[in-house]
């Protein structure tokens, strides 16, 4: 599992495990926040301080950013 640092469109930011780092362009699904959203922008090496988003300073990891695509889709149901 790899762990990213997420900014969505809709507001929620996180730290998200995915199976294989999303892609430009790639639609993805959350569960917490549900939603299908698209990947926007991807930095492979954020910090808070040069994107305003990204891991807790003195960490570091890959940021993406979400664009809310479907608020009502239920993983679960997929």
């Amino acid at each position: 599992m790899a762990k990213v640092w997420v900014r969505c469109s809709d507001g929620p930011e996180g730290e998200w495990e995915f199976d294989a780092i999303p892609r430009l362009g790639e639609r993805v699904t959350l569960v917490n926040p549900h939603g299908s959203y698209e990947v926007v922008r991807v930095d492979h090496s954020p910090t808070q301080v040069e994107t305003g988003f990204g891991p807790p300073s003195g960490e570091r990891g890959i940021g993406i950013r979400l664009r809310l695509l479907d608020a009502t889709t239920d993983p679960i149901s997929d």
